[in-house]
């Protein structure tokens, strides 16, 4: 969903994991006269390459192993 909406969004309240700092969250927020929700992006670190594991306006990252929700701040 975020890559057709490139250059309507910026990236905010970027986050690494502290005991795993393969995992990280970040949020989204829409720039003026954008209309796109506010998401939430995990990514994981594979070897030198961060993926980007979920994407959502909800709950994401729920299915991962604690303590990376709660370490992310993830709202799940």
């Amino acid at each position: 969903m975020l890559a057709g909406a490139v250059g309507t969004f910026v990236v905010v309240d970027c986050r690494l994991s502290p005991s795993i700092p393969i995992w990280a969250a970040a949020n989204t927020s829409p720039k003026p006269g954008a209309a796109l929700p506010r998401q939430t992006i995990v990514v994981q670190r594979i070897g030198a390459i961060w993926t980007v594991e979920v994407v959502g306006t909800g709950p994401v990252g729920c299915n991962i192993a604690q303590p990376i929700p709660t370490e992310l701040l993830l709202a799940c």
